[in-house]
């Protein structure tokens, strides 16, 4: 009863003096808040031996949790660095593809203009063994 009084008057200190600063709607929700959570711990049963077993058990599932966020952290970033390799990875792919590209194109060139030489080679060579044969008859 005495913390029931204690913080009311404290409550009301501190009304006065965020009066000017502080919206009523906010106040109002802000100290409905405190209210809450005063009344859910004065709800709260007295810690026995096996309660703060239980306590101590969570100290170690915090341990445990904090460590899996750890490897989590550590886990997103290896996916980061894949991802940003699986990128890299694309743009050379696409860079591979038009070199290709351009190579087939720089061959099929290539091909077209050799095409002419080699009938033209293919035609002197005809005629050399004509004019072999002649000169051997």
């Amino acid at each position: 009863m005495t913390k029931l009084l204690l913080l009311s008057i404290i409550l009301i200190c501190l009304i006065v003096s965020c009066r000017e600063t502080i919206d009523d709607s906010q106040w109002k929700s802000g100290i409905e808040e405190k209210i809450k959570t005063l009344e859910s711990k004065k709800d709260m049963p007295m810690m026995h031996d096996e309660d703060m077993e239980k306590m101590m058990g969570m100290g170690e599932l915090k341990e445990k949790i904090s460590a899996l966020e750890s490897e989590v952290s550590k886990m997103s970033k290896i996916i980061d660095v894949q991802m940003m390799g699986d990128r890299v990875l694309n743009e050379t792919l696409v860079n591979f593809k038009s070199d290709i590209s351009k190579l087939e194109e720089a061959n099929k060139e290539l091909m077209n203009a050799l095409k002419p030489t080699f009938e033209s080679i293919s035609r002197d060579i005809n005629n050399l063994s004509k004019r072999i044969e002649e000169l051997e008859k």
